[in-house]
């Protein structure tokens, strides 16, 4: 099995890795960097150490198929079964109409739709040109010029 495969099956190893990566290059830079990294770096350590705390995605669990440990993170998001119960039911109805609509379609089938069909073509066009700008009247922009 692979470790992306492991990884992604495991609940927080994604970022556990992350955490394990970032912990090996601060130790294994020289103690003057550390010493000016450190606030920096702190930081992020904060916020993976809040990532690995929180419960996964009940939606992505659901995907899984892990039905009982989609319970139990609602159970632990919503504090009530009953309204877990509920975002549980809630939450399976949109998959099984997300579906419906992908009906086993592939990425790239996917991907194709965004240039083929004229109406998605120019919402695609549309979102091009606005980050365009928005890269262009940014930082970025000042960097260069």
């Amino acid at each position: 099995m692979s470790l992306c495969r492991t990884l992604e099956e495991s609940p927080g190893g994604c970022s556990l890795a992350l955490l394990s990566f970032l912990l090996s290059l601060s130790l294994s830079a020289s103690s003057s960097a550390l010493v000016r990294a450190l606030p920096a770096v702190s930081v992020e350590y904060v916020a993976l150490i809040l990532l690995v705390c929180n419960t996964e995605s009940p939606r992505w669990l659901m995907k899984k198929n892990r039905y009982p440990d989609a319970f139990r993170s609602l159970i632990r998001l919503r504090h009530s079964q009953l309204q877990a119960a509920r975002d549980l039911y809630y939450i399976h109805v949109q998959l099984a109409v997300e579906a419906k609509v992908i009906r086993g379609d592939t990425y790239i089938t996917r991907f194709t739709e965004l240039f083929t069909i004229p109406r998605v073509r120019r919402a695609t066009l549309a979102s091009f040109v606005v980050m365009l700008a928005q890269q262009m009247c940014g930082i970025n922009s000042k960097l260069s010029g």
